[in-house]
């Protein structure tokens, strides 16, 4: 019996032993397949030192006139984006470049940019701090010698979802002068005479006189998914944004109408929806888009939109017999900082809804 136990017993520590001696191997063999990582730059100084050496930089530096260049952390992963500032006689605007980490390269990433008949000089003034980590480029595009035009101080951002940078805020300075950063309050403040205010950036806003002013997003105007498959309309489909011109509304949606010339307020009306731009009377493509009307749903009740956005839609009674003999059932909620304005053809969480307004804060005119 001892025997056999003894027998046992050295079996298993020939096991064990035999388990401890290939651990190492396994180990060793795993390190081997680890493939060494990439040392980024610590410094601004040698991260220029790559990008001027890079083919994405040299590219960019034959096609553009460029005018200011800078390293900004838009998206926030501790790895700065490469902003350029280029103007000519007919357009300006800013390209940007992402390091890719896996090839070692640069690469285009994103760009604003805008025709314009008359040379417009763009500037960079600072950097302000925003939520995540992302950095906010404050920058200027000047008609040089303009005394009667204002000229436009710019937020450039990334976008939520760090797709792209977009115009975060926009507002009009006469001189490049007037515009003024301060980088330890995290603020700016625009000079004029009808102009005199301090803008502060807190994560995702503005403050100014105790009024708090959203920063654009990026995203779609409807982007909640539980939002968009209740109304199930055909505009959510379109990832159309306030941001977007008439000229990139089409790019997402291929039945907008194209218009060369236009001079006033643009609407136009397709199978579930329709758009309006602000007054405009230059090239279409390049007014924003500022409301839009959604309609013909497939019985959509309030009680689905309550459920969706986790919201009680309460629809206000409004009788109207006397003046154009009806009785309207509206309400307004906010989904996404975006303000809806809805019309139900009742009064219970069971009524319909029929259209579902929508207007960019921003914009100047109602209608």
């Amino acid at each position: 019996m001892l025997n056999k136990w003894s027998l046992f017993l050295l079996i298993c520590l020939l096991s064990a032993c035999s388990s401890n001696e290939a651990a190492p191997t396994k180990k060793e063999e795993a390190t081997e397949k680890q493939p060494a990582q990439t040392t980024l730059p610590q410094s601004l100084e040698e991260w220029q030192s790559i990008v001027n050496k890079s083919e994405w930089y040299k590219q960019m530096k034959d096609e553009f006139p460029v005018t200011a260049e800078q390293f900004v952390d838009f998206d926030g992963d501790q790895i700065p984006e490469y902003i350029l500032g280029h103007s000519s006689q007919t357009q300006y605007g800013y390209v940007v470049g992402k390091y890719n980490t896996s090839d070692e390269i640069w690469e285009y990433w994103s760009e604003l940019q805008y025709e314009y008949p008359i040379y417009n000089e763009v500037a960079f003034h600072g950097i302000l701090k925003g939520q995540n980590g992302k950095e906010i480029l404050i920058a200027s595009d000047f008609q040089p010698g303009a005394k009667t035009i204002s000229h436009e101080m710019n937020l450039i951002k990334a976008s939520d979802d760090n797709s792209r940078v977009i115009l975060g805020f926009k507002e009009y300075v006469e001189q490049r002068e007037d515009i003024t950063i301060n980088p330890t309050t995290n603020s700016f403040h625009l000079a004029g005479t009808e102009l005199n205010q301090t803008y502060i950036l807190k994560n995702d806003h503005l403050l100014v006189n105790n009024e708090k002013i959203v920063l654009e997003t990026g995203l779609p105007i409807i982007h909640n998914e539980a939002f968009m498959q209740a109304l199930n309309n055909s505009f959510t489909k379109t990832g159309i944004s306030f941001m977007d011109t008439l000229g990139e509304g089409r790019e997402k949606d291929k039945t907008i109408a194209k218009e060369e010339f236009f001079e006033g307020v643009f609407c136009n009306t397709y199978e579930d929806y329709s758009i309006c731009t602000e007054f405009y009377n230059q090239n279409l493509d390049e007014v924003p888009i500022t409301h839009v009307l959604l309609f013909n749903f497939k019985q959509v009740s309030a009680k689905d939109i309550s459920k969706a956005i986790k919201q009680e839609i309460k629809i206000e009674t409004h009788d109207y017999t006397d003046t154009i003999d009806k009785i309207l059932y509206n309400t307004s909620f906010t989904v996404d900082n975006v303000l809806f304005h809805a019309n139900f053809d009742g009064p219970t969480e069971e009524a319909l809804l029929q259209k579902l307004s929508i207007q960019n804060p921003k914009a100047a005119a109602e209608y």
